[in-house]
């Protein structure tokens, strides 16, 4: 093992180019990078009539803040001019799915255009798939209509409603189609002929009763050159796994062809450098020999568009403690946690890189994430008849900087996963949930987390 770097986490750039390092400072202070395309009127907050004053609270805070961890309201933070009402449900149903309706049925007799639901429920265990949030996600996406939700522990836990407030609008606004930040410094090559992409791939197994075997649908998300949100895109179909390979090969270029033409000035760029996330736990060796044939470098538009492949595996049980570290916990002790960014050389083409571990925020160091910081180990693929124009170390810095980007969070200025994995195991029960038919208006905005 030899060291080799330490990142920096990149400034994020909000409205009109402004800079700033931590989220809560750019947003409330210079407002989001990018807002909607879509006009929206209203949140909706939709309730079990037992939480009228919980929920009368939670409007009023939405519409005019709560001291410093949401200062002045959504339409001051954002800079929108949306109303908040509160619509309540009954939701005592045992069955989620008819709960999940009854939801529907109340949000959608005053019409929905316009109107951004916002949905109390009662928390569920990790991993319970029949429940009533998965069961309202699925149906309020098969009409067009992206959610948010808060559940009833959070509302009522003091400590965890005040630092959950912040993050829930941030979610509202991203699924209304805007964006909050980006990274100040565009990824990969600084060369002036050069733009990058970033991507992550994932797939979805569904079982096939009638043949009695397993059949794929694969998804992609795709990102900017400053990890802004593009799109989303998947199959609408099962395949066999002998199509893997050549369904995803035409996934990712039709893909990146999108991000071609959506992203402006990158008519002036001759090479397009496009990076691909994807999770070593969520792929089988197997799995994996199809995604790496699915990789070549293509041409389109006198454009030479070469593909980089990083394997992830996070939670990698490899922890390292320094003897001298600026970190302390709460209490002031010394944690000897490495420093966040941290890149360690395992072998050739393979990296321990720390996303939790000591970071500074504003003039203290501490740690940014709970437990003993583990690295993810990072994996540069070889891949045949492809040659790489970006180096190991611009790869794995694309790994540290789309940790920058997790709308979910906003007290963390790193987190543990780059959001090209993360959102893949959310992607993958609902791209089979809803059969891979996503309406194309949530193929463009981050419907799913």
């Amino acid at each position: 093992m030899r060291f080799i770097n330490v990142f920096r986490p990149s400034p994020l750039i909000f409205a009109g180019g402004s800079e700033a390092l931590h989220p809560y400072d750019g947003l409330t202070i210079y407002g989001p990078y990018s807002q909607p395309e879509e006009n929206y009127d209203e949140i909706v907050i939709l309730y079990d009539a037992q939480y009228r004053d919980d929920i009368t609270r939670l409007k009023e805070h939405i519409e005019k803040g709560y001291r410093k961890y949401y200062p002045n309201g959504f339409n001051s933070i954002f800079k929108t001019n949306l109303k908040v009402s509160a619509q309540p449900v009954k939701t005592t149903e045992i069955d989620p799915a008819l709960v999940a309706q009854r939801i529907w049925d109340v949000f959608s007799e005053n019409g929905v255009r316009g109107r951004f639901p916002l949905i109390l429920i009662e928390k569920t265990p990790k991993g319970q798939r029949y429940t009533t949030y998965y069961e309202a996600k699925g149906l309020f996406a098969r009409n067009s209509i992206p959610t948010q939700f808060i559940t009833t522990e959070v509302l009522r836990d003091p400590s965890k409603y005040k630092w959950s407030l912040f993050p829930l609008t941030i979610q509202i606004f991203v699924k209304m189609g805007g964006t909050p930040y980006a990274l100040y410094q565009p990824l990969g090559s600084a060369h002036p002929e050069a733009c990058t992409l970033v991507m992550g791939v994932g797939i979805t197994r569904i079982y096939h009763e009638a043949e009695h075997e397993i059949r794929y649908m694969g998804f992609i998300t795709l990102f900017g050159p400053n990890g802004e949100w593009l799109v989303f895109n998947n199959h609408t179909e099962p395949y066999d796994r002998e199509k893997l390979a050549s369904a995803l090969r035409s996934l990712i270029l039709e893909t990146i062809i999108y991000g071609i033409n959506k992203i402006s000035g990158i008519e002036k760029k001759r090479e397009i450098n496009v990076i691909i996330h994807y999770s070593g736990k969520n792929f089988s060796s197997l799995e994996e020999m199809y995604l790496w044939r699915a990789t070549q470098t293509w041409k389109f538009q006198n454009k030479e568009i070469i593909p980089h492949v990083i394997k992830l595996q996070p939670k990698n049980e490899n922890v390292v403690v320094l003897d001298k570290s600026p970190c302390v916990n709460k209490v002031g002790a010394l944690t000897g946690y490495v420093s966040v960014g941290t890149v360690i050389e395992m072998m050739k083409n393979v990296y321990m890189l720390f996303t939790a571990g000591c970071i500074r925020i504003r003039e203290r160091w501490r740690p940014n994430a709970i437990g003993t910081p583990c690295p993810v180990l990072v994996s540069v693929k070889d891949i045949s008849k492809v040659s790489y124009k970006l180096s190991d170390l611009e790869l794995v810095e694309s790994v540290f900087q789309m940790c920058r980007l997790n709308y979910m969070s906003i007290n963390n200025p790193v987190n543990k996963e780059p959001i090209t994995t993360r959102y893949s195991r959310e992607l993958a029960y609902m791209v089979a949930k809803l059969g891979g038919r996503i309406p194309n208006n949530l193929a463009k905005r981050l419907w799913f987390i």
